[in-house]
């Protein structure tokens, strides 16, 4: 029997800006949430993301004319920097590993059928490298994150 899996919307934040005259975007930041957010928390959200956007992005301040922040994907674990999160609740570390190790086969097989290098796994599929976090922020926010 199948196991049944647990999917997230994973947020695109998406800033839109006009320069000379030519439509430009810009994907800037993606994140999981536990759940579909309201309105009022995608506006809380974008209010929040567009801040470090000003700071990467400075050249686009008074260009810009759209924000979006869509959901791209639902997904069972979501590529944060060397690591990938999800907010599944497991018993032990044992099935937390055991549900990453099936993600990360499945995403493999992916790169092998699309012929896409694995180098987008930022070493995920290294199982020596794998470690839960255990810090204070994912046990506060409930999030299980495995660094690779």
């Amino acid at each position: 029997m199948d196991e049944v899996k647990n999917l997230f919307p994973v947020y695109q934040f998406i800033v839109s800006y006009e320069e000379n005259g030519e439509k430009k975007s810009i994907m800037f930041a993606e994140t999981m949430r536990k759940q579909k957010l309201t309105d009022e928390e995608c506006a809380a959200l974008i209010n929040e993301l567009m801040e470090p956007f000003m700071k990467e992005y400075p050249e686009v301040e008074g260009k810009i004319t759209l924000l979006e922040l869509e959901i791209d994907r639902m997904a069972e674990w979501h590529l944060i920097w060397f690591s990938h999160e999800t907010y599944q609740v497991f018993e032990n570390e044992a099935d937390a590993f055991k549900s990453f190790r099936a993600f990360v086969h499945s995403a493999v097989e992916e790169c092998h059928v699309t012929g896409k290098d694995t180098s987008c796994l930022m070493g995920a599929d290294e199982e020596a490298r794998w470690t839960v976090c255990d810090c204070e922020d994912c046990k506060k926010t409930g999030r299980t994150v495995i660094n690779h």
